[in-house]
């Protein structure tokens, strides 16, 4: 198949005691954005539904999108520069549940396809700004509450984010389309940059 499409979506929180930025890469099916009036249109409802699952400490700071064949970006979109950052929404934790930046949870996507040696392709994502269930003694298991805003944003990439013009749905870099989401019930860790 065709190489996919792609959004990048870079955070920003605070990290060892300053500034740290991490992001996600998502590919989607539907084809490139036909202008940047319509990726601008995608990346608004992407970053719209994804700022539910961070703190209002963690916020969406840039877009980049790419269109599958050529290395340089077709899109980009700094949100700093225009003023208009997105924070987290996500509000139902204590202090006591936040985890250190390096921590992270993940969401999964199965697909219909499967490796050269038949094991299958799964879509993955890793989120920063993670809740541990801080009530509970098991530290290495998630915030439910937070596990369910996980779930919910990964099932609407399953439904799909229209740009005003064509729904795009969670795909992988060759086209494997993402069904069936499920996240970590553990907290995990991914390196942050400035990690070591």
């Amino acid at each position: 198949m065709a190489p996919m499409p792609s959004l990048t979506v870079i955070k920003s929180f605070s990290y060892r005691g300053a500034p740290e930025e991490w992001s996600n890469t998502y590919h989607f099916d539907g084809g490139v954005p036909v202008d940047q009036n319509h990726w601008v249109g995608l990346a608004n409802v992407i970053g719209a539904e994804e700022k539910k699952v961070f703190s209002s400490q963690c916020k969406i700071v840039r877009y980049v999108g790419h269109d599958g064949v050529q290395p340089a970006a077709v899109f980009e979109r700094d949100l700093t520069a225009l003023g208009q950052e997105l924070p987290g929404t996500f509000a139902a934790f204590t202090p006591a549940d936040r985890c250190p930046g390096d921590t992270a949870g993940w969401v999964r996507w199965s697909t219909s396809q499967k490796t050269s040696r038949g094991k299958p392709i799964y879509l993955r994502n890793y989120f920063h700004d993670a809740f541990h269930d801080g009530a509970v003694t098991n530290h290495d298991a998630m915030l439910t509450a937070w596990i369910g805003v996980l779930q919910q944003y990964a099932n609407v990439w399953v439904s799909g984010f229209n740009d005003g013009a064509v729904t795009h749905h969670r795909a992988g870099p060759n086209g494997a389309v993402g069904f069936s989401p499920t996240t970590s019930i553990y907290v995990t860790t991914r390196t942050l940059k400035r990690r070591g």
